[in-house]
C-alpha cells in the first residue's frame, strides 16, 4: 500500500512517483472492486502459472478463458471456478465430453445440467506452442458480444519460454487486429532494458555512490564480482521521423535517452528475448490498432 511505498521512497529505494501512483490507484479501489465485469472475457494465456490472476478474477465473478495444458493445476482451476460465487471458467476442449448421465448432486451444475468434472478435464486444455492457430481461432469466436482482455502469463524454462512467448504474441496480435476493442495485459519485468526519466537516472547514480561506501559492498563484490550500475551512460536518439536510429538523420533533432539495463546473466538470453518481445508489443499495439494495454 501507500504506507510501505512511502517508507521505501523516503529511503531512496523507489521513485517518489510510485507513492503518487499508488495513491491514485487506491483512490479508485472501491470503484473498481464493484465494477461490472459482465461485458469482459479475461483470456489467460498460461492460465495456471504462479503469477496468473485466475483466482482473484473468479472471486470477482469474472468470465475467464483459461489456456493451459491439461494437468492437476487445470483441475484445481476448474474446482476453484466451481466453488466461486458467479465466476465462469471457459476451457478449450479437444473433443466433446461424453454424456455420463451423472445424477449425484456433486456432479451437477447450478442450473441442473449434468456435470462430470473428470470427463470434462479428460479433453480440456491446449498447448500454446503446438496449438497456437487452434487457440487463436477458438478465442476469435468466443463470446462475440464481449471485450477480450488477453493476458500473457506463460513461463517456461530455457528456449521453450521464447517459443511460448512467440505463440502468445501471435495470438494476441491477431486478436487485436481482427477483434476491435481487445486489450492486452502483461507482467512487467525489471530484468530488461527500457528508458527511464532523468530524475530516476540521477537518483540511481546517487544511490550507487552511497552504497559503495557501505560495509557489505566490498566483501560482496569480492564474491560476486564488481558491481556495475544498472543505469548506463545516457545515449542519444532521434526525436524526428527521418533516421529512427541512434545517430539520427538529416533534419532530426536528437534527445538524450536514459536507459535502465536490468539484464542478468543468470536469467540468460532466452528470458531477455521473451520479455523484450512483450515490451515491444505494448508499444506497437496501441499505435497500430489503438489497443488498450
Amino acid at each position: 500500500g501507500r504506507g510501505p511505498a512511502r517508507v521505501l521512497a523516503d529511503a531512496g529505494q523507489c521513485e517518489p512517483d510510485v507513492v503518487e501512483a499508488l495513491t491514485q490507484f487506491c483512490g479508485h479501489a472501491d470503484e473498481w472492486a464493484h465494477q461490472d465485469l459482465s461485458g469482459y472475457v479475461f483470456v489467460l494465456l498460461g492460465g495456471t502459472s504462479e503469477l496468473c490472476p485466475l483466482g482473484p478474477l473468479l472471486k470477482r465473478g469474472a468470465t475467464v478463458a483459461c489456456i493451459a495444458r491439461g494437468s492437476e493445476r487445470l483441475r484445481a482451476a476448474a474446482e476453484l471456478a466451481m466453488a466461486s460465487l458467479g465466476g465462469t471458467l471457459l476451457l478449450p476442449l479437444s473433443a466433446p465430453p461424453p454424456d455420463t448421465g451423472a445424477s449425484d448432486a456433486s456432479e451437477a451444475s447450478s442450473d441442473g445440467t449434468a456435470l462430470h468434472l473428470p470427463s470434462i478435464l479428460a479433453t480440456a486444455g491446449a498447448d500454446l506452442i503446438s496449438q497456437a492457430p487452434e487457440i487463436r481461432t477458438w478465442l476469435m469466436n468466443l463470446e462475440p458480444g464481449k471485450r477480450l482482455v488477453v493476458g500473457s502469463y506463460a513461463y517456461l524454462d530455457g528456449e521453450a519460454h521464447v517459443r511460448a512467448s512467440l505463440a502468445m504474441d501471435a495470438i494476441a496480435a491477431d486478436l487485436v487486429a481482427r477483434r476491435p476493442g481487445t486489450a492486452l495485459a502483461y507482467l512487467s519485468s525489471p530484468g530488461t532494458a527500457f528508458p527511464i526519466p532523468e530524475v530516476a537516472y540521477r537518483a540511481a547514480a546517487e544511490q550507487y555512490e552511497v552504497d559503495r561506501h557501505k560495509w557489505w559492498h566490498t566483501p560482496l563484490a569480492m564474491v560476486t564480482g564488481v558491481f556495475k550500475p544498472n543505469c548506463r551512460p545516457p545515449t542519444k536518439r532521434s526525436s524526428g521521423g527521418g533516421g529512427g536510429g541512434s545517430s539520427g538523420g538529416d533534419g532530426d533533432d536528437e534527445e538524450v535517452c536514459y536507459v535502465h539495463n536490468g539484464h542478468l546473466i543468470q536469467q540468460g538470453p532466452n528470458y531477455a528475448l521473451a520479455k523484450t518481445l512483450q515490451n515491444w508489443r505494448t508499444v506497437v499495439a496501441p499505435a497500430g490498432n489503438g489497443a488498450g494495454v
